[in-house]
């Protein structure tokens, strides 16, 4: 069973009403496990060393933004030195910066506005692989992401599996060296860079091997992607790339799956760039969708 995610809360003591009654009910509705000071650090544990511990811990760092707070800049730098997603929150006019802009940010107006949002980053933040940060600092590059991992971690099979991905990658796309860009404990995250070519390879093959390999085996994968997003990725990729010999999709799409079967138990997430998001649903099933990194209005 997969574990609930994580969500470090980083605050000004002044600003702890705020989020006990803006923020916490939000994520508990959404089933998300919340880290925060006033309940997970004990008395005699040391500040600092408990805190660091926590953000590496979490999946997603919400930090409620305070001017006159530096220890939430110093919570902000341990999260992006530590590669976890943040969701910045103002309650007061804020200037738009390099730091807003590497981050998914929202300003409070009113209470019913900022929960619909709230709800939104939080669940698209949770869902993705790349966040924000990774897209603007490599805007050149596309970026594949893959993570796995349950509450009891295997970090030998997790590792495994993405070194084996990879090398399935080389296969398919025919790129000899892929360059890791990074990796992650948690649940084992590793971000790859590939070239336009690569890329649009790889999403060629993901899009019409795992339709193909639907028909061929009906009755042990099921595929949730809609109609008219396949047709039109199908049409744009067409433009692009190469279409490839249905026998080799084939061969190529049941070593893929295989691969996710073999460690189907981990729990298996990956994102394509921005294109494309495939994951396993509680069945064991695939399910391919579109991921979502713009924040929503």
């Amino acid at each position: 069973m997969k574990k609930n995610p994580l969500c470090f809360i980083s605050y000004a003591q002044v600003d702890v009403h705020f989020v006990y009654d803006k923020i916490l009910p939000v994520l508990k509705d959404l089933q998300v496990n919340t880290w925060v000071a006033s309940e997970n650090i004990k008395p005699g544990d040391s500040f600092i060393e408990t805190t660091i511990k926590g953000i590496k811990q979490a999946d997603l760092i919400i930090c409620f933004m305070n001017k006159k707070s530096t220890f939430v800049n110093f919570e902000i730098g341990a999260a992006f030195g530590n590669n976890k997603p943040i969701i910045a929150i103002a309650n007061e006019p804020w200037e738009i910066n390099p730091f807003t802009s590497q981050v998914t940010f929202l300003q409070y107006v009113n209470a019913d506005i900022f929960e619909k949002k709230l709800r939104n980053v939080v669940n698209n933040t949770i869902d993705s692989v790349i966040d924000k940060s990774n897209f603007t600092e490599n805007k050149s590059k596309k970026i594949l992401g893959i993570q796995v991992g349950l509450e009891e971690s295997n970090y030998e099979d997790e590792l495994r599996f993405t070194t084996e991905f990879i090398e399935l990658i080389k296969v398919w796309t025919d790129q000899k060296t892929i360059e890791l860009m990074q990796t992650g404990k948690g649940s084992f995250k590793s971000l790859i860079s590939l070239d336009l070519k690569s890329w649009a390879e790889l999403l060629e093959k993901i899009i019409f091997i795992i339709p193909e390999l639907k028909m061929r085996k009906s009755k042990r994968f099921i595929i949730d992607a809609k109609t008219e997003r396949t047709k039109a990725e199908t049409e744009r990729i067409k433009a692009e790339t190469r279409k490839l010999d249905t026998d080799t999709n084939i061969k190529q799409a049941e070593a893929f799956v295989d691969l996710l079967e073999k460690y189907q138990k981990l729990g298996i997430k990956i994102q394509v760039d921005n294109d494309l998001l495939i994951t396993q649903n509680s069945n064991g099933q695939l399910e391919l969708k579109k991921p979502n990194q713009d924040e929503l209005q």
